[in-house]
């Protein structure tokens, strides 16, 4: 499963999240992943679970994709 990293702009802490993709709507950032596991996410029976949502002024920029 892919890692994104993100960076608080409050105090400079990193956190890394275990998540397929995000979705940034100007307020609030949220990881997810794809189920069932593996899936292909333009298939109509993909469905997003939330790994975690985050204000998107705590943060310091967008998630990085972890290698």
């Amino acid at each position: 499963m892919p890692r994104f990293r993100l960076e608080f702009s409050d105090d400079g802490s990193e956190l890394v999240v275990d998540a397929d993709d995000f979705d940034d709507d100007g307020k609030e950032i949220t990881l997810y992943r794809y189920l069932p596991y593996g899936a292909d996410p333009l298939d109509p029976t993909t469905r997003k679970e939330v790994v975690a949502a985050f204000d998107r002024d705590s943060l310091a920029g967008p998630p990085y994709p972890v290698a």
